[in-house]
């Protein structure tokens, strides 16, 4: 895939030789307040967003945004000065994150998952070691494939063996691909994550060889924060990575957790410099205040969150549409998978749905030919839905998949339906 050009070429003719700065000015702010109206009229289940808080929103826009903090915390160990607010400011959160995951360090200076997931590898891997991480077939992210860090580092990737339903990890296969690779680490990282994987088992495969056991939870940090899957390192983790925005309800961003000890010391040196210079302070407060309301709120938030897509999964399948993993209850996080409907492919029923100002994404089914459409009720959630909501959503997804209504009166009720969410709950 690349970039369309023909739209870049539009913008080249239009936009920067044909408008003076006023123009462009008008045109930026046109577009951008326009596009805040129309998602404020749409139902979103998008994974990997979400709505932050007011409070957290709004320190994004603050001075702190242009401010610089290299270094480390305490004001000898930077490199510039003016950062005793800052240096109070990294403490609260480096201590309200570690309290949330009960581990004693973090590292939380990094722009996105995918970069948490790279300072992991190149702090814990040599070149050419081997790992053993879920391919992308399987719902895991490219993060841990060749396409990233383990490609720059020339390791040799051998899949996490599945059972035939594609969502079961075969652990007596995996223990022995253990024993005979020997891999510097296991990496457990999905990015259709519908179920908690086996941490515990896994854990003992990898003490037979020494290999370290590495999850990176791009998408359950904040259901692992607000208690509803396991902690990761009561279950034997040596680190842990995600996304500070997705189930996290952050700003965009990446974290990595792990309990010092020798084997990951490596860990505390690499991501700064090697990965982070100057970073953003505006994001770091504002995952302060998104970790305090975690750790304030999160288990009423995240139990809701899970709740109700356990109650959307139901109703849909309830509806004669085919929703995936029925036979283990079809999720226990913030995800669902719905099939289209026969002959018309995922990314041509995405593109219905946000004709109806529903707005969800293709991902390709775990183990399967085939593609379904990834559904989250994190968002949702956060805006005060519950079960009442859930019905209603999958009465409009319903209507749609059978033509029930045309799509110009599907996409009011949905407008009429967010209309009485627009505030911010767990906050």
């Amino acid at each position: 895939m690349q970039h369309d050009h023909g739209l870049i070429d539009t913008a080249r003719d239009q936009f920067v030789c044909k408008m003076d700065y006023a123009q462009r000015l008008a045109m930026l702010k046109s577009l951008a307040s326009g596009n805040d109206q129309w998602r404020s009229s749409c139902i979103n289940l998008v994974a990997s967003e979400t709505r932050m808080s007011p409070n957290a929103q709004a320190v994004l826009a603050s001075g702190l945004c242009m401010r610089t903090a290299g270094g480390y915390i305490g004001q000898d160990n930077r490199f510039f000065m003016a950062s005793h607010n800052i240096d109070t400011l990294e403490s609260c959160l480096f201590a309200t994150l570690t309290r949330l995951f009960s581990c004693n360090q973090v590292e939380w200076r990094i722009s996105g998952g995918t970069q948490a997931c790279q300072v992991v590898y190149a702090s814990l891997c040599q070149p050419r070691d081997t790992i053993i991480a879920v391919a992308e077939g399987m719902g895991g992210d490219s993060s841990n494939s060749l396409l990233s860090m383990p490609g720059y580092l020339g390791l040799t990737v051998i899949p996490v063996p599945f059972e035939k339903d594609g969502l079961t990890i075969d652990l007596a296969a995996l223990r022995k691909l253990i024993r005979i690779h020997r891999p510097a680490l296991v990496s457990l990282g999905f990015s259709v994550s519908l179920f908690y994987p086996p941490l515990k088992e896994i854990k003992k495969y990898c003490r037979e060889s020494n290999a370290l056991l590495y999850y990176d939870a791009a998408h359950e940090l904040g259901l692992i924060a607000g208690k509803q899957l396991p902690n990761p390192f009561d279950q034997g983790a040596d680190v842990v990575s995600g996304s500070t925005g997705k189930s996290f309800s952050g700003p965009h961003g990446g974290l990595i957790l792990w309990n010092d000890n020798e084997r990951v010391q490596a860990l505390k040196q690499r991501a700064f410099p090697g990965f982070v210079g100057t970073y953003q302070l505006n994001r770091m407060v504002a995952l302060c205040f998104a970790a305090c309301e975690l750790d304030a709120f999160g288990v009423s938030f995240m139990s809701a969150v899970v709740a109700n897509a356990r109650e959307l999964a139901r109703l849909l399948a309830g509806y004669g549409l085919l929703v995936h993993g029925r036979s283990k209850g079809f999720s226990e996080t913030n995800q669902l998978l719905l099939y289209p409907p026969a002959g018309i492919s995922s990314h041509e029923m995405a593109k219905k749905l946000e004709a109806i100002n529903i707005i969800c994404n293709p991902v390709v089914v775990p183990g399967k030919n085939a593609k379904a459409l990834r559904l989250s009720t994190t968002e949702i959630t956060r805006q005060g839905m519950s079960a009442k909501e859930m019905q209603l959503i999958a009465r409009l997804i319903e209507a749609l998949y059978f033509n029930r209504k045309p799509a110009s009166l599907l996409a009011k009720q949905t407008s009429q339906l967010v209309a009485g969410f627009q505030d911010i709950k767990y906050c």
